[in-house]
């Protein structure tokens, strides 16, 4: 495995929604200056004129990789990947408790997300985006207008997703973490990025008594796969991009050890 970096010049955290990024968030605040943290808006609530971004060490963002070739050099990434279906659920399960749409659009459905089964929930256009495909989409999607700066952003629309395309970018991130295994996670970004063990961590944003995946109707269950099935194939990659780095990590440290 790489040597930690010792001169982070700038990271950049692409925030998967519902994959224990608040939680990792609570993280980075530790370890970071408030005044060296941008949080990135929603992509449809991006400023017209934004805060000079390279004046910052740390980015974090619910947003597309595409906002990042804004920047004069490329930072160093890292994400956490969640399997898709228990993704979707734990969006659904938010979307009920604060109904707020994850891309700040203004097309809500005239039923109220609280009173939606799941089946409904992703049969309507208006919510259904935020469950298809979207991890696949943060990082992979396509628009009809190349994104050089946050006013192309402003205005671009997504038109198209390439999972190849979101692999490859995925293979470049220092760390890929998983959801599934948090505390490993920790233990792999705080080693690649030269940071002190974190031992305690609270978990954020989590919803309680949440629908399980046993107890989701068979039909809907193969509906949900159907419209995860880049996520799936992407979270594949995730799996096996973070076993390599994970493996990486502990022959590090056992070279260290022994010399």
């Amino acid at each position: 495995m790489a040597k930690p970096l010792s001169v982070i010049p700038q990271l950049a955290f692409l925030h998967l929604p519902k994959a224990a990024g608040t939680t990792l968030n609570q993280v980075l605040n530790r370890i970071y200056c408030q005044s060296d943290c941008c949080y990135i808006p929603l992509w449809n609530d991006l400023p017209n004129e934004p805060p000079d971004l390279t004046r910052y060490k740390l980015l974090s963002g619910h947003t597309f990789y595409e906002l990042f070739n804004v920047l004069p050099e490329k930072p160093i990434f890292i994400t956490i990947v969640r399997d898709p279906i228990e993704r979707a659920i734990s969006q659904y399960e938010q979307m009920r408790r604060i109904p707020l749409d994850p891309f700040g659009r203004r097309d809500w459905p005239d039923k109220p997300v609280p009173a939606m089964s799941l089946d409904e929930f992703i049969q309507s256009e208006a919510t259904r985006p935020s469950i298809e495909n979207l991890q696949t989409r943060f990082l992979g999607a396509h628009f009809d207008r190349a994104i050089n700066t946050i006013e192309d952003a402003v205005l671009a629309k997504e038109v198209g997703t390439d999972v190849q395309l979101a692999k490859q970018r995925l293979r470049e991130f220092a760390v890929v973490g998983l959801t599934e295994r948090f505390t490993e996670t920790l233990q792999l970004l705080c080693s690649r990025m030269g940071w002190r063990p974190v031992s305690t961590v609270q978990n954020y944003n989590v919803s309680p008594n949440r629908l399980r995946r046993e107890d989701i109707a068979p039909q809907t269950l193969k509906t949900l796969i159907e419209l995860t099935r880049l996520d799936l194939e992407l979270y594949d990659e995730a799996q096996r991009l973070f076993e390599q780095q994970y493996a990486q990590m502990l022959h590090s440290l056992l070279m260290q050890n022994h010399q």
